[in-house]
């Protein structure tokens, strides 16, 4: 949004700076009737304008499309793991974090999405350490960008609490979680 609006302000800067440029140049070259210099100033200012916002919505679409194909390989996933494939399973969601770390950032929901469904496969699987140690990325990465009331935060917590459980009920002795990859206290 704020890029938008920063686009936006340029885009009527760029139509004040044509409509001066115009004016001076009715004022100093009487070539033309005074309005056209004008009128051609803001044409090719707003025309500039509106090529800006087209290149940002462009790269909005590109963005969309990146995180469109993360969420349909975790779908995918969900999909294979229902079939009774979990290895194909595993491997589309490390395909998905994979393209949504690199395309989008690892602050983008759809990453932090796929880390998350990750290590929920890998604690159904019974993989608890495995589980953990991607249980505690997302949750380095949700304390980063997300505010501390999303419920995707809650819904990380409680699935952190499942893993835990399992793997006290499968040792006969309370776990301990992996070392956290941030600093203690709020981030």
């Amino acid at each position: 949004m704020r890029q938008t609006v920063l686009l936006v302000g340029g885009s009527l800067g760029f139509l004040t700076s044509g409509v001066v440029v115009g004016w001076f140049w009715s004022q100093h070259f009487h070539s033309q009737p005074y309005w056209k210099p004008i009128a051609m100033g803001g044409a090719v200012s707003t025309s500039l304008g509106v090529l800006l916002l087209g290149l940002r919505a462009l790269a909005d679409a590109k963005r969309m499309s990146v995180s469109k194909m993360a969420l349909d390989l975790i779908e995918d996933a969900w999909i294979s793991h229902a079939l009774g494939d979990t290895q194909k399973a595993e491997q589309q969601l490390l395909e998905s974090v994979k393209i949504a770390g690199e395309k989008l950032g690892s602050g983008h929901i759809t990453t932090l999405t796929a880390v998350h469904a990750l290590a929920n496969l890998c604690r159904i699987g019974k993989q608890y350490v495995s589980a953990d140690q991607y249980y505690v990325q997302a949750l380095g990465l949700y304390q980063r960008f997300l505010p501390e009331p999303h419920p995707a935060r809650a819904e990380l917590h409680y699935h952190i609490a499942l893993n835990l459980e399992a793997r006290k009920k499968k040792s006969k002795k309370p776990p301990k979680m992996p070392s956290r990859p941030w600093p203690s206290g709020k981030s």
